[in-house]
């Protein structure tokens, strides 16, 4: 009895440990733990006191209590996955993902030969795929994508023949991709892009029979696109986009009649588009940036799932989406066809950058919802489809740069939708169509076409807008109030137009503008005070208008301004100094305005200045105070009255452009060593200073004594002068434009003796050629050296002025300066008065016109 109950102690003592210790499967889990760091709230549940772990949180246990599943994705855990996970014989399914598990795959995994089942994808793991996992002949799916393994493709992974899963994509392998691995008859989906592999796509990509997604893009892959392809009948999705694929698309991609979504962009692929067989399934084709030539082929038509088309190409400068600056221009061509219209899934076409042309089809929009359109850089003409926006879904309409004509359709600014319109450089006339009140406009580009017509008031209703370019259009009238409630836009460009009248007052209240522009038109009255209300404003271009009343003095509180154009008006009055306060402005332009006075000392103040023009202005006084804009590009201050010398550091542009500095007598080099100017001249030597001055006092006397004579002169012939009536005052003098005189400078090179036709005796004529359809006779006269020469100019543009004769050359403008004067005529050919008075040329026919001129004017 005693022995039966010893023995029976005994064994109850041995069981007792053997049935609470941890089983291995547990013990290795927490092995694992040491390296693989989890968060708290699973930490705690694996105990060492469990007799094994299968009620762990993410661990699931096999009837017999080993692990077979082990779930650890999006928990937080960290650290590095260590080689004890091989010690899991029985596991079947492991799943890390998405968490920040950095180190090495270890090679150990490869222990674990059941598994089905592995996904350790979006970690930090980094090295090579162990080539061990090739062990493991019953995967059927691996996902090792987004983190940075390195290295080739391990070619032990053809052991792998259940695999139907396989993601690699977003990691750092190269090297060429493996034949064996296209070899597997069971693989369904495949994505290797974002990678860095190399060489051409394995000719046995025909053996993957079952494959429905196949993701190659974002590689270095280059060669063709084998043949074989055609063999994947069930290839629902390619994409092949951004590599280095030559060659033409094989036509047996074409008969892959479950095909549904193909990008193979921003590639070197040349050919014809061969897709559209009569079962067609494409939902999405992409194609852009390639080399495919051609017309789009008819059979797309019968894709009637499509729901997106994309043709275009590469501009030189690029997009933002051109990842290779070696691309050339597709070379699509033809016109679209009518069958597009009956695609009623299509939702965006994009044919952007290509040689379409003809007119496009004018039912487009009417069968199908699109939302976005982009024919940009094509030829097509005609008219815009009247209907483009008929199901209200369309919200990008970009079809600038082509010869479209006609009207923008009308109901184009009722279509609530619509966000952004590109329209500009084509041929379109007519007006801009009023808006509805619950526009969503954003976006707006109708600039450089033949628009004309009024800015509509109801332009007011686009509250969203933030860009508005409607420059070189020939639209007229006054700019309406309702501009004031554009509280979003923060870029206006109306140059180039007709627009005329006050700037309305409300625009000051577009506290987002920070370019405006409204350059070369004919607004005129005063530049309104309460533009200082935008002080986000950078650009302010207003040159070439008709304003008046001065420069105001409160610009200084538009601090942001770069760049300031108020060239062209005619302001008057003298130059602010508080416009040197401005101490960001790199483009300052103030010519032709007729301005006086000095330029202020504060324009020192303007460090940041690169461009300033000053020119055909009556400024006087030294141009000292620009002495210290050392950042200056470009300057012209000619035509003034400045005196003085030139700052040394300004000599680059004497050299460069010296006809920014004519027509300032008194201006000179000081600079003795510098080479001398056909401009200026050097200033008076300090040698001389002595005896100017004796000379000066002289002519002071001399002049005194002169000016006295003169008063008495004039007293005694001002009673005969009161009693005189004028018979005829002629019209009134107004100066041509500065815009008009710059050309006229520019095209005669600063009056150059070489495009002088005729010299008299009181000036010269010079041939001035500003285009093909305009030359003119430019006529000099020097007051200085012809006494009572302004005076005959006077009475001559009085007399032109004032009569028509169709045999008397038309006077077309005139400018006037304090030492000589130019009057500009229309050009006529076959020589001057002389020639025709002696019958040099013409013969006695013309002679008889001249004589009827003449005889006209007596």
């Amino acid at each position: 009895m005693g022995f039966i109950f010893g023995h029976c102690m005994l064994l109850f003592l041995v069981w007792i440990p053997q049935s609470l210790s941890l089983n291995s499967d547990g013990q290795a889990l927490l092995a694992l733990s040491r390296s693989l760091m989890l968060p708290s709230t699973i930490n705690s549940t694996w105990n060492y006191s469990d007799p094994n772990p299968c009620n762990w949180v993410g661990v699931h246990c096999s009837k017999s209590q080993r692990v077979v599943s082990l779930n650890l994705s999006s928990v937080g855990v960290s650290g590095s996955l260590g080689p004890e996970i091989g010690q899991l014989k029985h596991l079947q399914f492991v799943d890390v993902s998405l968490n920040n598990v950095s180190g090495s795959i270890p090679p150990e995994l490869g222990n674990c030969t059941l598994l089905e089942h592995i996904d350790l994808s979006s970690n930090s793991l980094s090295g090579e795929i162990p080539a061990e996992l090739g062990n493991c002949t019953l995967l059927e799916h691996v996902d090792l994508s987004s983190n940075s393994l390195s290295g080739e493709i391990p070619a032990t992974l053809r052991n792998l023949r259940r695999l139907s899963y396989l993601s690699l994509y977003s990691n750092s392998l190269g090297g060429n991709i493996p034949e064996s691995l296209f070899r597997s008859a069971s693989l369904e989906t495949v994505y290797l892009n974002e990678n860095k592999f190399t060489g051409s796509i394995p000719s046995s990509v025909g053996n993957m029979s079952s494959v429905r997604y196949l993701w190659l893009s974002d590689n270095l892959l280059s060669g063709v696109l084998p043949d074989s392809i055609g063999n994947c009948t069930k290839l629902e999705e390619l994409y092949l986009l951004d590599n280095q694929l030559a060659g033409p698309l094989p036509s047996s991609l074409s008969g892959v009649k479950g095909l549904r979504f193909v990008d193979v962009s921003r590639n070197f692929l040349v050919g014809k588009i061969l897709f559209g067989s009569d079962d067609c399934s494409l939902e999405e084709l992409t194609l852009s940036f390639n080399r495919f030539e051609g017309e789009i082929p008819v059979g797309l038509g019968n894709c009637g799932n499509m729901t997106r088309f994309a043709a275009f190409l590469s501009r030189s400068g690029g997009y933002q989406l051109l990842k290779r600056s070696l691309l050339t221009a597709m070379n699509l061509s033809g016109e679209l066809p009518s069958e597009m219209t009956e695609l009623r899934n299509l939702k965006n076409i994009s044919l952007f950058d290509n040689r379409f042309t003809g007119i496009i089809p004018q039912g487009l929009g009417i069968n199908s919802s699109l939302v976005l359109i982009d024919f940009t850089n094509n030829s097509f003409v005609g008219g815009i489809p009247p209907n483009i926006c008929f199901g209200n879904q369309l919200i990008i309409l970009d079809m600038g740069f082509n010869l479209l004509n006609g009207s923008i359709p009308p109901n184009l600014g009722n279509c609530s939708s619509l966000e952004r319109v590109i329209l500009q450089n084509n041929r379109l006339t007519g007006s801009i169509p009023e808006f509805a009140a619950d526009s969503n406009i954003q976006f707006m580009d109708l600039s450089y076409n033949t628009l004309s017509g009024e800015v509509p008031s109801s332009l007011g209703n686009c509250v969203n807008l933030s860009m508005i370019n409607w420059s070189n259009n020939r639209l007229s009238a006054e700019v309406p109030w309702q501009i004031g409630d554009l509280v979003n836009l923060q870029v206006l460009n109306l140059s180039h137009n007709n627009l005329y009248g006050p700037l309305p007052l409300e625009i000051s209240k577009c506290a987002q503008l920070y370019v405006l522009d409204l350059g070369f038109n004919s607004f005129n009255g005063s530049i309104p005070v309460s533009l200082t209300n935008l002080t986000l404003l950078s650009h302010l271009l207003l040159q070439e208008n008709r304003f008046t009343e001065g420069i105001p003095d409160s610009l200084l509180q538009i601090d942001r301004l770069i760049e300031l154009q108020l060239g062209g008006n005619n302001l008057g009055g003298s130059i602010p100094s508080t416009l040197g306060a401005i101490v960001n402005l790199e483009i300052l332009n103030l010519s032709g305005n007729e301005l006086i006075g000095q330029i202020p000392p504060q324009f020192s103040n303007m460090l940041k200045l690169q461009n300033l023009d000053l020119s055909l202005n009556n400024l006087t006084g030294t141009v000292a105070s620009l002495a210290d804009l050392n950042s200056l590009l470009a300057l012209n201050i000619s035509y003034n009255h400045f005196t003085g010398p030139v700052p040394e550091n300004f000599l680059k542009f004497l050299n460069s452009s010296p006809s920014s500095f004519v027509g300032n007598p008194g201006l000179c080099i000081s600079c003795s060593s510098c080479i001398a100017s056909s401009v200026l001249e050097q200033c008076s030597s300090s040698s001389s200073t002595k005896g100017s001055d004796k000379i000066k006092i002289v002519l002071i006397v001399v002049g005194s004594v002169l000016f006295c004579a003169l008063v008495l002169l004039m007293l005694s012939c001002s009673a005969r002068k009161c009693k005189r009536t004028k018979t005829d005052e002629g019209p009134s003098l107004h100066e041509g434009s500065s815009f008009l005189f710059n050309k006229v400078m520019e095209a005669t090179e600063n009056l150059n003796d070489k495009y002088a036709v005729g010299r008299g005796a009181h000036g010269t004529v010079y041939k001035a050629s500003l285009s093909p359809a305009k030359v003119y006779a430019i006529k000099k006269l020097d007051f200085a050296s012809q006494k009572g020469a302004n005076l005959s100019m006077e009475r001559e543009i009085r007399t032109l002025g004032r009569i028509r004769h169709r045999n008397l050359v038309k006077l077309t403008n005139f400018w006037l300066r304090s030492d000589y004067g130019l009057i500009l005529y229309e050009y006529m050919e076959n020589g001057s008065l002389h020639d025709k008075l002696h019958l040099l040329r013409g013969g006695a026919r013309n002679q008889t016109y001249t004589v009827m001129a003449l005889s006209y004017l007596n």
